[in-house]
């Protein structure tokens, strides 16, 4: 009886949620806005890469694979993946970046982050600081694979779409 009450239930996918998305977004922003010299250095377009890729340890394990360990004959293991995301749509999303302007959008108007233009580039800053529960394994997962590819915020971004594009086809 149990079995078939949870049956017809909808199917609510919490990563969809805008209040999720957008700590998922502060987060990215929060760790790598800056670099070693204290300059700016996260444009809209990488935020998109890093916002697609951080939820999947499959897809940080073969960006990591594929870019950054390919000569030194280091390979991360996939573990276990509690959420998908490896579709052609998650792509679109990642490279047309609507959904995340969106967000961004809100950000900037809640004043929680700010966009500067610097030589065409849209950079990325936290403008005000939020509580999160740093402790939740949701964010715990994020900022993890947020440091294991961070790296990746050195590259153009059509190498980092390209990435992406082969971590999806593996």
């Amino acid at each position: 009886m149990k079995n078939n009450l949870y049956k017809n239930m909808p199917y609510i996918d919490v990563l969809s949620e805008p209040s999720i998305n957008m700590i998922r977004i502060y987060l990215i922003i929060r760790e790598l806005q800056v670099n070693r010299n204290n300059r700016l250095v996260l444009t809209l377009e990488k935020l998109c890469f890093f916002y697609s890729v951080i939820v999947s340890d499959d897809m940080v394990n073969t960006i990591i694979n594929r870019s950054k360990n390919k000569d030194d004959n280091v390979f991360y293991d996939s573990e276990d993946e509690s959420f998908s995301y490896k579709n052609s749509s998650d792509i679109k999303d990642a490279i047309e970046g609507n959904k995340i302007k969106d967000y961004i959008i809100n950000m900037c108007s809640l004043d929680l982050i700010t966009i500067e233009i610097i030589k065409n580039d849209k950079l990325l800053s936290i403008n005000k600081a939020i509580t999160i529960n740093e402790n939740d394994p949701l964010i715990l997962k994020w900022i993890e694979n947020i440091k294991k590819i961070k790296f990746c915020i050195n590259k153009s971004e059509r190498e980092l779409y390209l990435s992406l594009i082969e971590a999806c086809h593996v």
